[in-house]
């Protein structure tokens, strides 16, 4: 199963999520419950050696890094079942 990590940051005023993984993760989703959208959604991530696929978000109200940080959830199809 693969282990996707995360790192969220704020950068050039954006919240900024890198995403690697140590094996393929199909449909990697990313949510939050706070009104925005993410630049992309639904993707193959795939090792990168030492590289990251980075995704902005892009926010429709003023809320904290930390909030962020808490509510976000990342998913890929592999965590639908066990």
């Amino acid at each position: 199963m693969p282990h996707i990590q995360s790192n969220v940051r704020i950068e050039q005023g954006q919240i900024l999520v890198s995403l690697s993984t140590d094996a393929a993760a199909p449909f990697v989703f990313l949510e939050s419950p706070y009104p925005g959208r993410f630049s992309d959604n639904g993707f193959l991530l795939v090792p990168m050696d030492g590289k990251t696929k980075d995704i902005t978000f892009i926010s429709k109200a003023d809320f904290s890094l930390n909030d962020f940080k808490s509510s976000l959830k990342i998913r890929s199809i592999r965590d639908t079942y066990q």
